[in-house]
């Protein structure tokens, strides 16, 4: 399964992927917290990500 998605960082950053799969991980590094960890947050390349829909809803794991 694909999921195109809107991406948003905590850094405010946004833009749109295609995601063939994805590897949850939400053991945040260290010092670091998520800021909302049940909105399908998960960690990719040392940012955090909420995954949403096109709709704008959110997809949960």
């Amino acid at each position: 399964m694909k999921f195109i998605v809107n991406m948003q960082d905590t850094l405010g950053n946004t833009g749109t992927a295609i995601i063939n799969s994805v590897i949850l991980d939400r053991t945040a590094p260290a010092g670091i917290a998520f800021t909302s960890p049940a909105a399908g947050a998960f960690w990719t390349s040392g940012r955090n990500y909420d995954i949403r829909r096109t709709t704008g809803t959110e997809t949960n794991f």
